[in-house]
């Protein structure tokens, strides 16, 4: 009998334990699907001449590899993305890139369609007041926008190339090379890989930005 009372209290231990497990699982597919709820996708485009948009993504694709001087968001090239939009040196600079890649460009194709901000959310904030909201997939070319939920603070990178169940590789600003974690406050311009429907840490996605004709 004490056998038997023994190995029944195995299995209820088990029990006990496999439930511990699945209810883990399932409250971690919970925060996972809510967590993405929380911020409501939406693609919007912004009108732009296609060679504006061509030109200011191939520039922005050639400043890969740049890197901060000191690690203090400085440096000869970085400061300059921070002048274009009127940021300091030591200012987070990954809008002032997208910023500047188009502003490079704006004297032969007028206008820029970005207002001269360093605030990544910037330009969605402007895409959904003026412009025309279009089916949720991404399209090369977009800019993806992040945010911290009920903050101003976010990221913002341009999409480079479009994969598979929502992956696209992206250039982005003030990142690091991808070997950990998100590095929002990174060291320099590199091509990530990111996912345009899942959150990326504490950041929701807060939408997309299409420049060319659907």
């Amino acid at each position: 009998m004490l056998d038997n009372k023994s190995d029944d209290g195995k299995v209820s231990e088990g029990y006990k334990y496999g439930f511990v497990f699945l209810t883990c699982l399932f409250l971690g597919a919970l925060f996972v699907v809510f967590g993405s709820m929380c911020f409501a996708k939406s693609r919007y485009k912004l009108e732009c001449s296609p060679i504006l948009a061509e030109k200011s993504l191939e520039l922005m694709a050639s400043q890969v590899g740049v890197i901060e001087a000191t690690g203090k968001n400085d440096g000869l090239l970085v400061e300059e993305y921070q002048d274009s939009t009127g940021l300091n040196k030591g200012d987070a600079w990954c809008a002032a890139l997208v910023y500047w890649s188009f502003s490079i460009y704006t004297s032969i194709c007028n206008p820029n369609p970005l207002d001269k901000s360093g605030l990544a959310i910037r330009p969605f904030q402007k895409a959904r007041r003026l412009g025309k909201k279009t089916h949720y997939s991404v399209q090369k070319g977009d800019l993806i926008i992040w945010q911290v939920k009920n903050s101003w603070q976010g990221h913002v990178g341009r999409v480079w190339e479009v994969g598979k169940a929502g992956w696209i590789t992206t250039i982005e600003g003030n990142t690091n090379n991808g070997k950990r974690g998100s590095e929002r406050e990174g060291n320099g311009v590199f091509m990530r890989k990111r996912n345009y429907i899942h959150p990326l840490g504490r950041m929701g996605i807060l939408g997309l930005v299409g420049f060319n004709k659907d």
